[in-house]
């Protein structure tokens, strides 16, 4: 793997795209808006399992953490 990035999002309702921001109701998270999707999951690995038995040469994923 080449790179990592984690990514905070931004603390601001001024700007398009994704963002958080917290208010009297509570927390409001906008993780994409207006993009074009290829493939959106959630998953839960349960201690002691791994996921998939393959590997890629070469693979770029975006990880949301909630």
């Amino acid at each position: 793997m080449d790179k990592v990035i984690i990514e905070r999002l931004p603390d601001t309702r001024e700007i398009p795209g994704a963002k958080r921001w917290e208010e009297e109701r509570g927390e409001f998270v906008q993780i994409a808006y207006q993009e074009t999707m290829h493939h959106i999951a959630a998953f839960q690995i349960r201690k002691g399992f791994s996921r998939g038995n393959h590997y890629h040469e070469k693979k770029e994923e975006i990880f949301v953490t909630l």
